[in-house]
């Protein structure tokens, strides 16, 4: 298949937004680590039956808050996932917005390829851009108006032009890990997945 890898800018990746956000107190770790453990045991005896005996797992599978954390770490976040279609973004400045696993993405079209961004602002953590699909030159964000290429890089960032301390370079917008493939966009969250050519290879 044709393939177009998008390699990773220097950046921090930004806190999360949405459910996965949300902090727990030490003793509702301890409770949902004490269900999950109980949790996977049940589900032991499932994963040794025959495929004529298979059976489908119970109601908790797909229910328990803790067991879709551990898949988010241990299968999604790790993975490649589908997040678009070049179709969605075919001119320099097209742009989709998704909500994906409690990061705030952007797909853009950046007149030389295309990218997963971050939509989130690298100095108060602010959206740059509203939920939905577009086109633009730049991304401004409504706090602050710092703004950003479309690569993601900052052009410049208010009441910062004074500091000597202060360099617009060193706070691009995220890039996410991503690869086209037969026209469709696939992201890596965590940035440390093989090549997804080799997975589909053969």
């Amino acid at each position: 298949p044709s393939l177009i890898a998008a390699p990773l800018l220097p950046a921090t990746r930004p806190l999360r937004a949405g459910p996965l956000a949300s902090s727990h107190t030490v003793d509702e770790e301890q409770q949902q680590r004490s269900e999950l453990h109980a949790l996977l045991k049940s589900l032991e005896p499932y994963a040794e039956q025959p495929l004529e005996d298979a059976t489908t797992l119970p109601p908790a599978a797909y229910t328990s808050t803790a067991l879709f954390e551990r898949e988010v770490e241990t299968i999604f976040r790790p993975g490649w996932l589908c997040v678009g279609h070049v179709c969605q973004v075919r001119e320099k400045g097209d742009y989709v917005t998704l909500d994906l696993l409690g990061e705030l993405l952007l797909l853009v079209n950046d007149g030389t390829r295309l990218r997963v961004l971050s939509r989130v602002c690298t100095h108060r953590w602010a959206p740059v851009v509203g939920e939905g699909r577009g086109t633009c030159k730049a991304f401004t964000c409504p706090f602050h108006f710092w703004s950003f290429r479309l690569d993601g890089s900052c052009i410049k960032a208010p009441l910062m032009d004074d500091s000597t301390a202060f360099d617009a370079i060193e706070h691009p917008l995220h890039e996410y890990r991503s690869e086209v493939v037969d026209g469709f966009v696939y992201v890596n969250l965590d940035g440390a997945a093989p090549p997804l050519s080799s997975q589909l290879a053969g």
